[in-house]
């Protein structure tokens, strides 16, 4: 049993920061901040997910910088 946690643990020490990180980012974005979370905590997609919506962030910022605001 006690294997078994500590086994996630490096795992939850990553992800619990990430996932907290895309739900602020996503709140602030308009989008589902609990939808984020779960996409985080799922392990391949969570990476893919936070990639996504970082960049989509970073590409909104900067249409609305120029002028373009979507």
């Amino acid at each position: 049993m006690n294997d078994s946690i500590f086994s996630l643990l490096p795992f939850l020490i990553f992800v619990v920061p990430l996932a907290w990180g895309n739900y602020l980012l996503a709140a602030k974005s308009g989008r589902s901040g609990v939808l984020w979370v779960v996409l985080t905590i799922i392990p391949v997609v969570g990476l893919l997910a936070t990639w996504y919506l970082i960049y989509s962030c970073i590409i909104r910022l900067l249409d609305r910088r120029n002028g373009m605001a979507a």
